[in-house]
């Protein structure tokens, strides 16, 4: 389809002095009332009920309604709240038509716009048969750990927590070790009834660090708090560090180092 340039928009260009001959129109927006032309695409984040009545609310202040984004079988890949706010209110729907556009740009997209939370992330990799990330749903209902704390003990690393969230939204989570990430996880509870911080991260990846150590012993660690010794709040991970391996070590005669 040759796209011409709406003449009411040419004029706006020319009254600012646009080199019209620098500006293409590479898509057309249509509106329509009839909403049985969209449908939805497998595996699109779930619909929130709360997000498409703020919509409605904002739109009935005002209708700006950018355009929804469909392929060419006419799913809707961006917008579905959008769409849903205008069926509700009988308004029409713009829309514009991007040939060849699947899920997985639309994912790629809400990466950086952070449109999309790592639940619907979950939830959308789950509809479209990830067992993976139905192995991962159980991890995460079963601790009160949020997200960022689960892959990190599923992986058992401190560092490159981005790079995991970006493999997580790009469907390339990996689990390789569930019974030792369930081990590591049960070492965070045991700690809940004496350091009410022990589902921050800082706190939980020097945790991870001093497990790692050969020489750190984690029921001989819950005797020493169990004795009084107490966990203060810090702000990093080497202060916790440092703060367990104090408490690990004291009256012991041969010191363990835990860090550096």
């Amino acid at each position: 389809m040759n796209v011409q340039p709406n003449p009411d928009t040419l004029a706006i260009l020319n009254r600012n002095k646009v080199d019209t001959a620098t500006v293409q129109a590479v898509n057309t927006v249509f509106k329509t009332t009839n909403y049985k032309l969209f449908k939805n695409i497998k595996g699109n984040r779930h619909l929130k009920k709360a997000h498409i009545s703020s919509l409605v609310r904002s739109m009935k202040r005002k209708a700006l309604v950018p355009p929804i984004m469909l392929n060419e079988s006419m799913e809707i890949i961006d917008g579905q709240h959008r769409f849903q706010a205008c069926r509700q209110l009988d308004l029409p729907v713009h829309f514009i038509v991007v040939p060849g556009y699947q899920l997985e740009e639309v994912q790629e997209l809400n990466i950086n716009q952070k449109n999309w939370t790592m639940k619907d992330y979950m939830e959308s990799y789950i509809d479209r048969g990830f067992k993976v990330y139905e192995t991962y749903r159980e991890f995460y209902e079963a601790y009160p750990f949020n997200h960022g704390i689960c892959l990190a003990i599923l992986y058992n690393r401190t560092h490159d927590s981005k790079v995991l969230s970006d493999e997580f939204k790009l469907g390339k989570l990996q689990i390789t070790d569930l019974e030792g990430a369930r081990r590591r996880a049960a070492c965070m509870l045991d700690l809940q009834r004496y350091f009410d911080r022990f589902a921050s991260r800082p706190f939980v990846h020097a945790y991870m660090e001093v497990l790692n150590c050969p020489r750190f012993d984690h029921a001989d660690f819950l005797n020493r708090l169990d004795r009084g010794q107490l966990l203060k709040v810090a702000v990093t991970k080497l202060n916790y560090i440092q703060q367990i391996e104090s408490i690990y070590n004291f009256y012991r005669q041969n010191k363990v180092r835990l860090w550096g």
